[in-house]
């Protein structure tokens, strides 16, 4: 195929830093919705069915905090104590119903709508059946003098995917009462709302982001004020309105394409499974957005996308419409990524990614069993919006790291090593990879961090020779690395 003589990199880095403790983090927030931090602010959030932790109630939508990450710390006395002094009426109210956070294994938040009571479950350690913490309400009114929590009203956050839509929870006024000091807190940590681009010393950005969630330092002011003047009401009838969120879904859909068949993903041992998808191309075209729809969030763990160029994987899956990932090799370029957070991949105007006549789309999926039996994935898949016409510069997602251009650091041992000296509270890791001469003007669209559990700060950069603009930038520092944010910045 001959492809447009520009190229457009999408970048992803992927490596290994400082290890540290993590520190506690408000659950999602929108400056738009009131809020719904009415459980302990220790953990990451992620969605998952509110019916399998109470499943006589009929929910919503729901937030689940995972908090087993905060147990496993080895410090995690002291992030207790961080608890203590940010959501001590939560903490309290835990321990009055005989679930203190060192038992904890998740919480639940909900609603229940026959009543669209806000509905808070947990699952603890030696407890054989979830509680709902009923209690937790009365404790938090003895210390506030107000009901903790009784009616609640629909809202909307821009940080939460549920059914492909973008929906939340904004809970009752007096609950607000119980978070707001916590609320406050997260955003002027940085640690809410999850944007990890962050400008620092190290890093002068030259340029802003799109979609970037950030309050200014007079949203933060406000913000304080209003949670240390014990977040009060105000009156309604002059309230601005609450606009709804931007959809994060694709509003443009040419094609669906889902896996075809079914796998069934249980044990305790993660699997790389591959699908073949085709999107019946018969001349070159080129993609101006994608989105990659996990089937089963309960175990889809992330997803890539390559162009198989040729068409030779048609032959590779096997009864479920699967195949091993080591199966095959691919020629074609890797396209689309997908982990919980990130939103549709849409390339800049002008920008599109190839895929060759005869061509099919290979979904690369990383499933992690949830360890409580077998879970069923039969509709992950893909949403495509094609360009109309052939575009100046053809897009590629270029991955970056696991040891590619490592460079020699102080704890290696006869050369370079991607290893992390036992007991080591302070660890660094640097890579240059150098762009072979035949690749032609290449311009940076989109760019993002990855690391895991154990890196918690990087920075990525440029060093020019010869081409326009600074001979070194900065690109991108994420200060405050969360596993949890999983997302690209452009």
């Amino acid at each position: 195929m001959s492809k447009t003589g520009r190229l457009a990199w999408s970048l992803w880095l992927a490596g290994a830093c400082t290890p540290q403790a993590l520190e506690p983090q408000a659950a999602p927030t929108s400056q738009q919705a009131s809020a719904y931090v009415a459980a302990p602010t220790c953990g990451p959030a992620a969605i998952g069915p509110l019916h399998a932790v109470l499943p006589d109630d009929q929910v919503l939508g729901m937030m689940e905090i995972d908090v087993q990450a905060l147990q496993r710390s080895p410090v995690f006395r002291d992030d207790a104590a961080l608890l203590e002094a940010e959501a001590k009426e939560v903490l309290d109210g835990m321990k009055a119903c005989g679930v203190p956070l060192a038992v904890v294994e998740r919480v639940v938040v909900g609603f229940d709508p026959p009543g669209n009571d806000l509905v808070l479950g947990i699952q603890a350690k030696g407890v054989a059946q979830p509680k709902t913490l009923d209690c937790l309400g009365r404790v938090a009114q003895k210390a506030t003098g107000k009901p903790a929590w009784t009616r609640t009203t629909a809202g909307c956050t821009t940080t939460l995917d549920i059914g492909g839509e973008a929906k939340g929870f904004a809970v009752g006024q007096d609950v607000l009462v119980v978070a707001s000091r916590s609320l406050a807190d997260a955003v002027e940590r940085g640690t809410m709302p999850p944007f990890a681009a962050d400008e620092s010393a190290e890093c002068e950005m030259h340029y802003g982001w799109q979609d970037d969630l950030r309050l200014d330092d007079e949203q933060k002011q406000r913000l304080r004020a209003w949670a240390d003047a014990g977040a009060p009401e105000g009156d309604p009838a002059t309230a601005a309105p609450i606009e709804p969120p931007p959809s994060v879904a694709l509003t443009e859909v040419d094609d669906h394409l889902e896996i075809d068949g079914a796998v069934t993903i249980g044990g305790t041992q993660d699997r790389f499974l591959c699908f073949s998808l085709d999107p019946g191309l018969t001349e070159d075209r080129y993609l101006g957005a994608l989105q990659i729809v996990p089937g089963n969030d309960r175990i889809v763990h992330h997803v890539l996308v390559f162009v198989d160029d040729d068409g030779s994987t048609a032959d590779l899956p096997g009864p479920d419409g699967s195949y091993p990932c080591s199966g095959g090799g691919l020629q074609g370029d890797l396209i689309g990524a997908w982990a919980p957070g990130m939103l549709p991949t849409r390339t800049p105007e002008g920008v599109g990614m190839p895929v060759p006549a005869g061509a099919r789309l290979v979904l690369n999926v990383h499933y992690h069993p949830t360890g409580a039996g077998d879970e069923l994935d039969d509709a992950t898949g893909l949403e495509l919006d094609w360009l109309d016409e052939r575009p100046a510069w053809a897009a590629q997602l270029a991955l970056f790291g696991n040891g590619q251009g490592l460079l020699p650091g102080p704890n290696d041992d006869g050369g370079p090593q991607f290893v992390i000296p036992p007991g080591a509270s302070d660890h660094t890791e640097a890579m240059l990879m150098t762009l072979p001469a035949n690749i032609p003007e290449v311009r940076l669209w989109e760019i993002g961090a990855h690391m895991h559990y154990l890196g918690v700060d990087m920075i990525i950069g440029v060093r020019r020779h010869g081409s326009p603009g600074p001979e070194e930038e900065c690109l991108l520092h994420a200060t405050r690395y969360s596993f949890e944010w999983q997302r690209l910045y452009a």
